[in-house]
């Protein structure tokens, strides 16, 4: 697993939260771009982040 797989899923987690029902045949696939969207974010500003 890459770091922007653990980010994607952890953001994919967030994302369907609260809900009852989450099937990747019903739409789901919007949840997963969103993920990966995040996690190419995050990525991108821990690239651009000082070093501590």
């Amino acid at each position: 697993m890459t770091l922007r797989d653990y980010f994607a899923a952890k953001s994919l987690a967030a994302l369907i939260q609260g809900r009852e029902l989450f099937l990747p045949d019903a739409g789901g696939d919007k949840y997963v771009d969103a993920a990966y969207a995040w996690a190419d974010q995050m990525l991108k500003s821990r690239e651009s982040a000082p070093a501590e």
